[in-house]
């Protein structure tokens, strides 16, 4: 039998080149960054209460509890885990976090945001010295004052904390607003700046309200509202899950559903 040598050759570069095409689309198809699918909503943040606590417990927060009663009749499920604030925010950028819980639109402002907001809230000053009146810059002077690195604090604050680092500890890390109300309690720092919704609640919940008092704004008392911010890798798909954020919010302020979460904490709707 005479084989024509020159198909033969044909037959076998033409399968190498099959072969190497093939490869080469599966490393590309490997490369691509993974967008997660729409049945898995992944939510990052650190513990912040009352907006979001320890995964997995009874209390997880209500901005938490809101996710779940929203995404669930969409087949979506909520894969919520505490990490800090930069890992959160990283998270968002890189890949790996679909939103975060509780971001001024200035802290993330490639973020999509809905239009709902979950709260708003005003940084406040608080301290274990009751006598303590801070309304200006000259009221920090000559305290130790404590803060989380990464919180988006308000400019005036991050500013001073800049100018007079001297006057700041900064703590970092999961646990770094625990160990801060540690440090207070302590007298190691004279003064936390936070939320007044959450320190409010911290102080509550706690019991120390003969013990952590608040000591002022500030120069500046203004008000920020609350969101939940969606990653800026996936816009549409992030678009689409924050209208669902939307509707849902509607959905469960109308029926009185929104006002049963917040009363678990004791809380009442902000708007």
């Amino acid at each position: 039998m005479i084989v024509d040598m020159k198909k033969r050759r044909f037959s076998v570069y033409s399968y190498r080149t099959l072969v190497l095409c093939i490869l080469f689309l599966a490393g590309v198809f490997f490369a691509l960054p993974v967008v997660a699918e729409d049945s898995v909503v992944r939510v990052h943040s650190d513990i912040w209460m009352p907006y979001n606590g320890v995964p997995g417990s009874d209390e997880e927060g209500y901005a938490v509890d809101i996710l779940r009663e929203i995404f669930t009749p969409h087949d979506i499920r909520v894969e919520y885990a505490d990490r800090s604030w930069n890992r959160s925010v990283l998270g968002l950028e890189q890949g790996g976090t679909d939103l975060v819980i509780g971001a001024f639109k200035f802290e993330v402002p490639n973020c999509i945001f809905p239009e709902t907001t979950i709260g708003e809230t005003v940084m406040g000053l608080y301290s274990t010295n009751p006598h303590l009146k801070i309304n200006d810059y000259d009221g920090l002077r000559d305290l130790k004052i404590g803060i989380v690195s990464g919180w988006g604090y308000r400019k005036w604050l991050l500013e001073d904390a800049e100018k007079h680092p001297e006057n700041y500890i900064r703590l970092y890390g999961d646990e770094a607003f625990p160990k801060l109300m540690e440090l207070l309690l302590a007298h190691r720092v004279q003064l936390i700046p936070g939320s007044s919704m959450v320190m409010n609640y911290q102080i509550k919940r706690n019991g120390l309200q003969d013990k952590v008092f608040f000591v002022g704004y500030g120069p500046s008392p203004k008000s920020e509202k609350l969101y939940y911010a969606f990653s800026p890798l996936h816009p549409e798909r992030s678009r689409r899950l924050a209208k669902i954020v939307d509707d849902g919010m509607k959905r469960l302020r109308e029926s009185g559903r929104l006002a049963a979460i917040l009363a678990k904490y004791g809380l009442s709707d902000w708007e």
